[in-house]
Parts: structure tokens; C-alpha cells; sequence
């Protein structure tokens, strides 16, 4: 992550979504299912375009991307990870202490 580029996602008990991607707001649904099983999208965002820091709006596009791509996810004690088809590590939110 991008120092100066907060990442945030908020998982709401109704099935929304939202967050800051790096630049941009973003908010979307979400749907779970058994055996962990989740999906998030379609996802919208904010179309602001900041220059600053330097790789903020690509670190951007690959976050909703990799959101847009977890099909699995595990609770763990500071936070949630989220994994692809092919089990891959896709997404891993922290929980903050705010």
C-alpha cells in the first residue's frame, strides 16, 4: 500500500459495500454464501483523478479488481481475507483501531 493512499472497506450487515479505493470512493453489493463463498460487484466509484503519490490510481484499479475477483473469504482475528478460484490471496483487510 501506497503511503498517503488510504484503502478502506466498510461490510455492511445489509450487503453494501463501500470504502476508498486509494483516490477514489467506491461502494458496491456484496452476497455470501456457504463455505465462505462471496461476491462483490458490480462496483462503482467516484471519478476523481489524483496525481499524488506517484502509482496511487494503478494501485487503485488493481484493488477493484481484486475485490471484483474474490470468490472465498476467512475471518481472522484482526480482519478478513479474500481468495480467487485458484485460491489465490486476492484481498486481506485489517481491522483498525478506529
Amino acid at each position: 500500500m501506497l503511503e498517503g493512499a488510504e484503502v478502506t472497506a466498510h461490510f455492511f450487515p445489509d450487503g453494501r459495500l463501500a470504502g476508498r479505493a486509494g483516490c477514489n470512493n467506491y461502494r458496491a453489493n456484496y452476497t455470501t454464501g456457504d463455505e465462505s463463498q462471496i461476491h462483490v460487484g458490480p462496483i462503482a466509484t467516484t471519478r476523481m483523478l489524483c496525481p499524488e503519490p506517484a502509482g496511487v490510481m494503478e494501485q487503485e484499479g488493481a484493488y477493484l479488481a481484486a475485490l471484483a475477483l474474490a470468490t472465498t473469504y476467512t475471518v481472522i482475528a484482526r480482519g478478513l481475507m479474500m481468495f480467487a478460484d485458484s485460491g489465490d490471496l486476492v484481498v486481506q483487510c485489517v481491522l483498525s483501531a478506529g
